[in-house]
């Protein structure tokens, strides 16, 4: 899989945050869960959209590009639904073509913390007590 294109909502001189297509036009939400400063290579935790609960209401925020009209509501649509599929990428780039994805977890009880609501450092040290995301892949 490939992201063709990139929609960052949140960053702090790296990408947070951001929703991202790929070639069969499939939107993934990634959220950044280990960075390492350095070689700049991150490890994100994506899902395709349709395994959120906001779904719909995405597409049209996404549609719009209305996030700061709607920054508010983020918090309660990027929530995993009980049956879902998540991945892990490993990259420097989320558009480019060295990024090394593998199959993490199904069904998931993704912390809320790691899919919205911290910021650097906070997400790093608190994903850290999640997994040893490096180890995976």
């Amino acid at each position: 899989m490939r992201f063709v294109s990139e929609l960052t909502i949140d960053w702090y001189d790296n990408i947070l945050k951001s929703f991202c297509t790929n070639d069969d036009n499939e939107i993934f939400y990634c959220c950044i869960v280990a960075l390492d400063p350095t070689n700049d290579e991150k490890i994100y935790l994506c899902t395709d959209i349709k395994y959120l609960k906001g779904y719909k209401e995405l597409i049209g925020i996404i549609e719009t590009d209305s996030f700061k009209e709607n920054w508010n509501r983020l918090s309660k649509l990027l929530k995993l639904n009980r049956v879902n599929k998540t991945y892990l990428i490993r990259t420097k780039n989320l558009r480019g073509d060295q990024n090394k994805i593998i199959p993490y977890k199904v069904n998931y009880s993704c912390p809320k913390k790691i899919l919205w609501g911290e910021e650097l450092p906070e997400i790093l040290d608190f994903a850290t007590g999640i997994d040893n995301w490096w180890a995976l892949i």
